[in-house]
Order: C-alpha cells, then sequence, then structure tokens
C-alpha cells in the first residue's frame, strides 16, 4: 500500500468514526462491527468470511489471529473460513458471474502444431500419450478421435503385455516376448 491509498484509507476510517491505522484499538473496533451485524449467527459468520476474504492471502492468517479472539461469538477455524471461500468463488465461476484471471495455461505442442485442451464436445483432435512401463518411453499420437489415436500406436508397434494389462514400446515387446520364451521352456520340464 503506498502512502495515498494509506492516507485516503486512514481519512475513510476517520470519517466511519473508527480509530486509525496505527491505534491498537482499531481490531477491536472492527471485531465489534462483526460481533453486531445484523441478522443470526451465520450472517455474522459469512460477514467475517467476507473480511478475510478482502485480505490478501499472505496476510489472512494475522488478521485472523487478531480478530478471531476479540470477536462475541465462537469464530469457525480459518481452514473453515478459507475452503467456504474457496466454495463460493468456484459455484460463481462456473456461473460464470465471476472470471478467473491469470495466466492462461499453455498450449500442447506437438510435431509442431498446438493444441489446447477443451470440452470434448469442442474437441477437433485426440492426443494421446502412451509410456512404456519397462523403460519409461513416452510417444504421442494425435488423431482425430481417441480409437484412431490407439490404432497409430498399435501400428507402430505398441502393444499391452498380457497379465499386466500395461503398455509396452516397440523397443521392448522383443525383450518380452524373449521372456515369455523362457518361461514356457521351464514350464516344460
Amino acid at each position: 500500500m503506498d502512502q495515498a491509498e494509506k492516507r485516503q484509507l486512514e481519512n475513510m476510517l476517520l470519517r466511519e468514526g473508527l480509530a486509525g491505522l496505527d491505534d491498537p484499538e482499531l481490531i477491536q473496533q472492527m471485531a465489534n462491527l462483526v460481533s453486531n451485524f445484523p441478522g443470526d449467527l451465520s450472517a455474522k459468520h459469512r460477514f467475517f468470511e467476507d473480511l478475510l476474504n478482502q485480505c490478501e492471502a499472505s496476510n489472512r492468517y494475522e488478521m485472523y489471529q487478531a480478530m478471531a479472539p476479540k470477536l462475541g461469538f465462537r469464530a469457525f477455524s480459518l481452514a473453515q473460513y478459507e475452503s467456504s471461500i474457496r466454495q463460493r468463488a468456484s459455484e460463481l465461476i462456473s456461473q460464470r458471474r465471476m472470471r478467473v484471471e491469470g495466466e492462461e495455461p499453455a498450449p500442447i505442442d506437438v510435431k509442431g502444431k498446438k493444441f489446447e485442451e477443451v470440452l470434448e464436445s469442442e474437441s477437433t483432435a485426440a492426443l494421446l500419450t502412451l509410456t512404456c512401463h519397462k523403460c519409461k518411453e513416452k510417444s504421442q499420437y494425435l488423431a482425430e478421435t481417441p480409437v484412431s489415436a490407439m490404432v497409430m500406436a498399435r501400428a507402430d508397434g505398441w502393444v499391452r503385455e498380457k497379465g499386466i494389462n500395461k503398455e509396452i514400446c516397440p523397443k521392448c515387446v522383443p525383450l518380452v516376448a524373449e521372456k515369455g520364451k523362457r518361461y514356457a521352456q521351464v514350464s516344460i520340464y
């Protein structure tokens, strides 16, 4: 907060009849505002939650610790208030009444083409990523549907190991087949 914002806040507090920013009595006055808020106990909890929500997340714990003991009712835990704040924000986002700001997710780069994750109804392609459970090699296949992407992977030599039900890359397929032959020879005797 710069000096101009601090002065503006100080003036607003004085205009409302509250103590100044540096006055230790301010916290008790804020707690009294919450405790005397009209309505039932749930309205008071909601008001306190809204105050916590307005505070920077990095300072929220300090604000909670300063105000909660001075309230005229038993406050919920900070975790409960923060959980409720997240729940309300999630509901507002899903109702498109609130917007999330920040960096967009980076697009997915597949063989020089850029794609972004969308709903299935809006998709134009399917990206299949296979990881060999033996050597951890990864391969990606891009096609119009998930099935056609898997067909491409099978054509490249990827197989699903029987019994384990996990994918194996083309390099490891001969190793697994050789291992199976040795077990077959041992079981004959």
